[in-house]
């Protein structure tokens, strides 16, 4: 997670109410994909679907990070011949999927990724990498990572908000083919599916409709989003304006977890140099 040189914390009395939203079937509307700024050299490719963190059953917190990161791979590898290359983006309600290449082969990098999403390569093997490169990730963490999951730990307690998107290293170890496969045909669907193209004009249109045909083909099924967390409503509230110098790495408003000598010395210079007064 990158440092910021300001950090404000903003408490709010209450949430509204979640509202009714649109209708399942409206929800089942799968949108043509929505056609960008043309670039003339480069195709752009990007797909969102209803996959995030928070839709990870309680002890397989990591299944759509694995998932995701598959998709990738997948996509990687059916865009190589095209000179395309994939990525991927997760959060806790969404994940995004972009595949950029040449611009004139914009209709076979729709094509990948779409043929990627649909039915993507799950193998042991492919299943292994994506594990050992999350486990990695959360071997590494940065203090300031750290202190972001105590804190959405803490305030999402016992919500799937909780659940971070790159999943929890006690749980990772323990995922399989099966669980990717169940959580693809639950979270994979056509609800909140929305997708983007950006590519040469004479290309954009055919790499639009091929994408929109390959999402087309998702399942007619409705992935409903987890209802925000009730707040009680507290009469005065205050902020605290926390603004640091440099890197300066630090946490508010809930301990930590363990960390080692190093990052404990990392977090302390952070709260020395950030000389902030709460109010």
């Amino acid at each position: 997670m990158p440092a910021l040189t300001a950090l404000t914390l903003l408490w709010f009395a209450c949430l509204p109410a979640p509202s009714q939203g649109p209708s399942a079937a409206e929800r089942l509307t799968l949108a043509p994909p929505t056609l960008n700024e043309v670039n003339e050299a480069q195709a752009v490719i990007t797909v969102t679907l209803r996959l995030g963190s928070a839709s990870d059953p309680t002890g397989k917190e990591g299944l759509s990070a694995l998932l995701a990161a598959m998709i990738t791979a997948d996509a990687n590898t059916r865009a190589a011949t095209t000179g395309g290359q994939a990525s991927h983006r997760i959060t806790r309600e969404l994940a995004s999927f972009t595949v950029t290449g040449p611009g004139d082969a914009a209709a076979a990098l729709a094509e990948a990724l779409g043929a990627a999403i649909i039915t993507p390569n799950f193998t042991q093997e492919g299943l292994e990498r994506a594990r050992t490169a999350a486990q990695r990730a959360l071997t590494e963490p940065d203090p300031e990572s750290l202190a972001a999951w105590g804190l959405m730990a803490w305030l999402y307690e016992a919500h799937p908000y909780r659940h971070p998107p790159e999943g929890r290293l006690g749980a990772l170890s323990t995922l399989t083919l099966d669980d990717l496969r169940a959580q693809h045909g639950a979270r994979v669907v056509r609800s909140g599916a929305f997708s983007g193209v950006s590519a040469p004009s004479a290309h954009q249109a055919d790499a639009a409709a091929r994408l929109h045909a390959a999402l087309a083909t998702l399942p007619p099924t409705v992935a409903t989003p987890p209802t925000p967390k009730p707040v009680a409503k507290v009469e005065g509230v205050k902020g605290a304006v926390v603004v640091r110098p440099g890197d300066a790495a630090f946490a508010l408003g809930h301990p930590l977890p363990a960390l080692n000598a190093a990052e404990r010395a990392a977090l302390d210079h952070g709260l020395a140099a950030a000389e902030a007064e709460l109010l």
